[in-house]
């Protein structure tokens, strides 16, 4: 699963490529909201091509993405934590 983080001034528009599992949908994530999983997280089981942009001033990134990362998008910068162990509550 890859959890993406807005940390930007405004809302990003975040696309992944599903060719290992999960929605090819593009999702916008607000910013200066707790993330949760409606929002944040996608379902993916391999490695994958993200695209991010930040909607106030157009800028696009993309790059690689694996099932565990964590996406945290600021202003001009992306920040991937690889393979972040996830636990749940039981």
């Amino acid at each position: 699963m890859v959890w993406v983080i807005n940390q930007s001034p405004g809302d990003i528009t975040v696309h992944i490529t599903n060719t290992s599992h999960g929605s090819a949908a593009t999702y916008v994530i607000t910013t200066n909201k707790a993330p949760y999983s409606g929002q944040n997280y996608w379902n993916r089981t391999g490695d994958e091509t993200i695209t991010v942009t930040v909607n106030s001033t157009g800028k696009v990134w993309t790059g690689k993405v694996k099932a565990n990362d964590q996406v945290t998008v600021y202003d001009g910068t992306v920040v991937i934590i690889h393979d972040v162990d996830v636990q749940f509550f039981q």
